[in-house]
């Protein structure tokens, strides 16, 4: 038992949402149409969750303690 209270706590993650702009007031009416997108494929190492950055052409790496809301074909699809 006390050994489980020396276990080192991790800092939570960043989430972080992508959202589009608001429209603006003067934009018209809005059309009686709905788009729906099919759920995007993602090249591998971009089909989770963790934020990608490329360092390089041929380098893929991802930004530690942070993640984004949801995995990245959902962010795109949504």
């Amino acid at each position: 038992l006390p050994a489980c209270s020396i276990l080192p706590t991790q800092p939570a993650p960043e989430l972080y949402v992508l959202s589009s702009p608001a429209v603006p007031e003067n934009a018209g009416a809005a059309l009686p149409y709905t788009l729906k997108v099919a759920l995007p494929e993602a090249a591998p190492g971009l089909e989770t969750a963790r934020i990608a950055v490329l360092e390089a052409p041929n380098r893929l790496n991802y930004y530690a303690g942070t993640t984004w809301a949801a995995p990245l074909p959902t962010i795109v699809q949504n």
